[in-house]
This record gives C-alpha cells, sequence and structure tokens, in this order.
C-alpha cells in the first residue's frame, strides 16, 4: 500500500510533471527528511481536508508557485516588493478566501517540498526542539502559528508538551483547533484568535517559535519584542524569515542576514545558530537571491547573555 506522500507524488508526476521534477530532485537529495517530515505533513492535510486532500494539496502548490514566480520575476524588474502595507495586502490577498485556501495549501506544502524549506524543518527538529526536551513542564508558544504544523511537529517530538498557537485568522486557528483534536492533543494544545503582535503572556513560556511572520508585518520588529517577552530568561526560540523573496504578501524587505540578526539582539535575544538556505538551482543571473534564515535564540537576562 502507497504511503500518503508517495500517493502524493504519483499524482502530481501525472497532472502537474514539471513541479513533480523539482519535488523529486528535494526528495532524492534529502529522502529521511523529506519522507519525515513529508508524510506527516500529508497526513495533517488529510485530516484538514478529507477526501481530495491530494487535488486540493497540488492545485495549492501549483498555483502558489507560478505566483512566486510572478513575484520575483516583478521583484527583479522593479527592485522593490509590491506592497508595503498591510492594507493593501488584506484588499488583494487575505480578504479572498478562495485565494487564501490554495495560498495557504500552497506554502504548506513548501515545508517539505523545498529543499532550502525542508532544510530549515531539520534543523528546527534536530538542534532547537533538542534544547527544551528535558525541560520540566515545558511550555511552548507559537506566534502566528497558521494551521500549526511547526508546534505539531514539536508535540510529536516531546511527549509532555503543552502549547499555544496565537493567529489573527479565525480560519487558520479552527483549522489547528481540529488537527489538534484529532491527533489527541486538545488537553495539551491551546490557540487564540489574537494579533501575534500585541499578544501579552500571562505567565512565561519555556520556548517560542514565529515562522514566516516577519516578512509579513509593517514593523517585524514589534514582533520579535513581544516573542522575547513572553518568555523566561534563558528560554530558547526559534524564528524564520524570508530574504529576498517577493511574494504577493511580502511587505518588509529583508536584504542581508546581519539586518535580522541586528533585530533580534535588539530585542533582547543572543542568536546562537543562524541557518541561511536557498534553492540550489536559482538562476545564477539573478539580482536577488530568494532565501529563508532560521535562527535559534536564547533570552538575555542581561546586556550580554
Amino acid at each position: 500500500m502507497k504511503s500518503r506522500l508517495d500517493s502524493f507524488l504519483a499524482q502530481l508526476e501525472e497532472t502537474a510533471t514539471p513541479f513533480f521534477s523539482q519535488i523529486q530532485r528535494t526528495r532524492d537529495q534529502n529522502k529521511p527528511a523529506f519522507d519525515d517530515i513529508g508524510e506527516f505533513a500529508i497526513k495533517l492535510a488529510e485530516i484538514q481536508l478529507g477526501d481530495g486532500y491530494l487535488d486540493h494539496l497540488i492545485e495549492g502548490y501549483c498555483a502558489f508557485v507560478l505566483d512566486v514566480n510572478r513575484s520575483q520575476l516583478e521583484y527583479e524588474a522593479t527592485r522593490r516588493y509590491r506592497h508595503s502595507s498591510f492594507n493593501e495586502v488584506f484588499a488583494e490577498v487575505y480578504d479572498d478566501p478562495e485565494f487564501m485556501s490554495l495560498y495557504h495549501w500552497g506554502v504548506f506544502v513548501t515545508t517539505f517540498a523545498w529543499e532550502h524549506h525542508l532544510k530549515i524543518a531539520e534543523f528546527y527538529r534536530k538542534d532547537f526542539l533538542p534544547l527544551f526536551t528535558d525541560v520540566e513542564l515545558p511550555t511552548l508558544l507559537d506566534l502566528g502559528c497558521g494551521s500549526g504544523i511547526w508546534h505539531l511537529l514539536a508535540h510529536r517530538e516531546i511527549p509532555g508538551l503543552s502549547s499555544t498557537g496565537i493567529d489573527i485568522s479565525k480560519t487558520s486557528v479552527m483549522m489547528a483547533e481540529t488537527l489538534a483534536m484529532k491527533l489527541s492533543l486538545s488537553d495539551r494544545a491551546k490557540y487564540m484568535v489574537t494579533d501575534a503582535m500585541t499578544f501579552q503572556a500571562d505567565s512565561p513560556f519555556t520556548a517560542g517559535v514565529s515562522c514566516f511572520l516577519l516578512e509579513h508585518l509593517e514593523e517585524p520588529q514589534k514582533l520579535l519584542h513581544g516573542l522575547s517577552n513572553a518568555l523566561q530568561d534563558g528560554a530558547y526560540a526559534f524564528v524564520t524569515c524570508a530574504l529576498t523573496a517577493a511574494e504577493i504578501d511580502h511587505i518588509f524587505e529583508i536584504k542581508h542576514e546581519h539586518e535580522i540578526a541586528r533585530m533580534v539582539y535588539d530585542a533582547g535575544f543572543r542568536l546562537m545558530k543562524l541557518l541561511s538556505a536557498s534553492p540550489t538551482h536559482f538562476p545564477k543571473d539573478r539580482h536577488y537571491l530568494a532565501r529563508s534564515v532560521a535562527m535559534i535564540l536564547q533570552k538575555r537576562h542581561n546586556e550580554i547573555w
């Protein structure tokens, strides 16, 4: 019997061969990580979408990649992101349920399908999660949790974990709650529909996560300060962001790794590890290299550490 992941790849090869070739290359180069994280992700999609989940994943991924390619070419030509404010993006993207449905699942697939995103997922699993595996009563805050894949991966690795997911989207929170319930995590995975920029914790968390949210914000520094304020001194955080990667809802342009390093230090963190990952097969004649950065941070308790 085929695994969910094999079924996804077989259907993708049949219906969208160019997209299949890129994903198969990612699998060939990173098979253990690809199979592990990919199977888990597609299991979550099946739980959420039910019958026809493969069709929806493939349609969403293909639509998302085409839009990303268009956006990146426009960025190369204009040397700026298309939008610079949340209001612009809300009107064109977030207020369109049909677009958002495809967009959400397209982004979701990139977690394992894009080689540089897969490297980040492995960095998270192998380098970040073990930092608080042995913490007594570990608690994880996920700011901008979306469908919840990052903290659900943490629950898979850390059985005693309790998590809180924060998202401004009611739809995203409902999806995450459904997944948590189907995975028998309702008693340990809690959610709130609120703005991650203004969230204030009742008690400090032992770890924090915020993945691919900074580039969507007009003032990402505020999110980093909020994350720092929600953690215990010495607690670890995992933060990712996109650099010179144009997407329809990216509004804050970060060009260099040192820019985000400065931001996390100013928010009260030490930068413990940084992974800057980019696609291997990216055109060498482009002005911008679309890439993603993942950071393991530790909240400082004084000026230095």
